[in-house]
């Protein structure tokens, strides 16, 4: 079926669109946790053919439905060269910002997915990464990777190894906000990296305790009101997939959540959107 969001003139940003294959692609993740189309998705995940923001929805959807065998898919479209060649020989080489993001979610996903130790291939992905783009969210997005694939390395299979590393990442989180006071741009620039590294160890604990069926239950409890956003949805995605209907004390807690956030600011808001649909999950369960 022909996708509208992905037309010219969506791809290009002069018109603001939503593509209906990314969003199947993603609900497909959200909804398959019997991995029935993991190889599907593994092959859009493979094929070069297809534009990046597919192959990069496909990612996604693999890491959602815990989906490991496509880990070294993940991988080999984190190395998607995204560099083109300068126009003129003193320019620098320009960025194909497609293909850029395709390699940044690949990574994004992959060390999201990770449940053995992989630190040695990421940092020498990281290491490997071009000079030119050493200050980008691009260069961010593959030391987060490591930094997830170092707590998978740290935790293993232990549900209070991950519980521990929320709460330590909330704390070290908190401490790095504070230390931006009186801080010029560059040191706050240079905080804020620290402190999305912490986020995404936090948010990889998420994750990973939702693979861990009804033992991880108590520790997720803990934390559905946790402050980052990230680790916030993954706790909620976690929960979605080990609580049910009849775990009637988290669903108040949620709701309970909800009505304090609907009430803030337009980002506590959106978690509170996000909060009702694992709510709906849930009580559906």
């Amino acid at each position: 079926k022909k996708d509208d969001g992905m037309a010219p003139d969506c791809l290009n940003g002069t018109k603001a669109c939503v593509s209906g294959h990314q969003s199947v692609l993603l609900a497909i993740g959200m909804v398959d946790a019997e991995k029935t189309t993991a190889k599907q998705l593994g092959a859009i995940l493979a094929d070069a053919k297809r534009h990046p923001k597919l192959r990069g929805a496909a990612a996604e959807a693999l890491n959602l439905m815990n989906a490991t065998d496509a880990l070294p898919a993940m991988l080999a479209a984190a190395k998607t060269p995204f560099l083109k060649p300068a126009k003129e020989k003193d320019d620098p080489p320009e960025l194909d910002q497609d293909k850029a993001g395709l390699a940044a979610g690949a990574v994004t996903q992959y060390g999201r997915l990770v449940d053995t130790d992989q630190t040695a291939a990421l940092d020498a992905l990281a290491k490997g990464l071009p000079k030119e783009i050493a200050d980008t969210d691009v260069a961010v997005a593959f030391q987060n990777a490591l930094a997830r694939a170092e707590l998978a390395k740290e935790c293993k299979k232990d549900a209070a190894c991950y519980g521990k590393a929320l709460g330590d990442m909330a704390k070290e989180m908190d401490t790095l906000e504070a230390a931006k006071n009186g801080k010029d741009d560059l040191e706050k620039v240079k905080l804020d990296i620290r402190k999305a590294r912490a986020a995404a160890r936090a948010e990889k604990a998420a994750f990973m305790l939702g693979r861990m069926g009804r033992d991880a239950l108590p520790v997720l409890a803990k934390n559905i009101a946790y402050k980052d956003s990230a680790a916030r949805i993954g706790v909620m995605f976690a929960l979605s997939r080990v609580a049910n209907k009849g775990d009637a004390e988290i669903l108040k807690a949620i709701q309970a959540q909800i009505d304090i956030d609907k009430t803030k600011d337009k980002a506590s808001q959106g978690l509170a959107d996000e909060m009702k649909i694992t709510h709906a999950i849930i009580a559906g369960h």
